[in-house]
């Protein structure tokens, strides 16, 4: 975990000072997004339902969590349209 962490901030730091880095966007990003959208989805549907049938605090909790997921891939995949 460790030689992985240091590689992770190795290549972080090459990249952001050293190196020009194109992200290449294919139709294959724009897929997996969108699953991970759907999944997310349906498991803060999911997760909330429970939590208001349970009265669970954790589980309500859980449910936004994945809704900010949906927020943030969503942007992702707007962030790819505008390059």
């Amino acid at each position: 975990m460790l030689a992985t962490s240091a590689w992770i901030i190795y290549e972080a730091v090459q990249r952001l000072v050293y190196k020009t880095i194109e992200v290449e966007v294919t139709v294959w990003a724009f897929i997996v997004m969108a699953v991970s959208i759907i999944i997310d989805a349906t498991r803060s549907r999911v997760l909330y339902r429970a939590a208001r049938k349970y009265n669970s605090q954790a589980l309500e909790a859980d449910a936004l969590h994945f809704r900010t997921d949906i927020w943030s891939s969503s942007v992702v995949i707007l962030a790819w349209l505008a390059c």
